[in-house]
């Protein structure tokens, strides 16, 4: 059985609660953070990723406040810290996490960032490691309920589901295997990436964007007449027919691109535009 999320070594003693932990990417960051806060032990989380202070791209800024150290890819600076647990990621560099190993030191893995049962793994591995399983569970259930929220049922009568792709300036898109193409899906649409056979982030040949039958792209980032322009101004772009009708639809980037609970709203938000586009947007047959 593939493992999504484990934790090192197997024999770890999870009835100790550790009392130093650091985590090493904005995944863990989001998780750990509100978990910590839920069972009352934030005390205990002592260094988080550098980009838990980012707003574009972090869900925790304010939370991260009460954490002082901030770690990334330097050995030093992680193991200065004396921390007697790590939640790691396959973000980051193998040779750190070889050196985490070597130290024996307690390290909750999380591997796998392709759909939203992935997330869900990682906060009860991250809540079993933490002490806070039952807590962790709770989130598991809201997250759930969450993605659920607002569904709306195709039926034979309705309309098609939109056709979107992702936009990317050097025209890397995100298809099978990837959060966004479960994103899409659950929001109620279709990721055109996945129906052309693409997986994970490929770049996609110029001739088979134009000949693809997209109905909206996705930007996963703020809306801005500069950005607007870029896109329309862009040599391969501009050619899409649902860019010269303008079906941009725009997400924020910290929910979009989230690997944490907060993939949650990204589905919501997406879903909620999905709705309005269809009403101007014909979908093909």
């Amino acid at each position: 059985m593939f493992l999504v999320a484990w934790i090192w070594p197997s024999s770890m003693a999870l009835s100790e609660a550790p009392k130093r932990i650091a985590s090493l990417s904005l995944a863990g960051d989001e998780i750990l953070m509100d978990l910590a806060a839920k069972c009352g032990i934030k005390e205990r989380v002592i260094a988080l990723s550098v980009f838990a202070d980012d707003p574009s791209a972090s869900n925790v800024v304010e939370s991260a406040k009460a954490v002082n150290s901030r770690v990334h890819s330097e050995p030093e600076s992680l193991f200065a810290l004396k921390p007697d647990l790590v939640i790691a990621a396959s973000f980051n560099r193998p040779e750190l996490l070889t050196m985490i190993r070597v130290r024996k030191l307690n390290m909750v893995y999380l591997d796998r960032f392709s759909t939203a049962n992935d997330i869900a793994e990682h906060i009860v591995a991250i809540g079993k490691a933490i002490g806070c399983e039952k807590e962790s569970r709770e989130m598991e259930r809201i997250f759930f309920e969450d993605l659920s929220r607002d569904q709306y049922t195709y039926s034979k009568t309705s309309k098609p589901k939109l056709r979107v792709l992702s936009y990317s300036q050097d025209l890397t898109v995100m298809g099978k295997d990837s959060l966004f193409d479960d994103l899409v899906n659950r929001a109620g649409g279709v990721n055109t990436a996945t129906v052309m056979g693409l997986s994970r982030w490929p770049k996609i040949e110029a001739e088979m964007l134009l000949t693809s039958k997209t109905d909206a792209v996705i930007i996963m980032e703020p809306d801005s007449k500069q950005l607007r322009l870029s896109i329309k101004n862009h040599p391969v772009w501009k050619k899409l027919p649902a860019v010269k009708a303008g079906n941009l639809i725009f997400i924020d980037p910290k929910l979009a691109m989230s690997t944490s609970h907060y993939f949650a709203k990204a589905v919501n938000d997406l879903r909620h535009k999905f709705k309005l586009a269809a009403e101007t947007i014909k979908a093909p047959l």
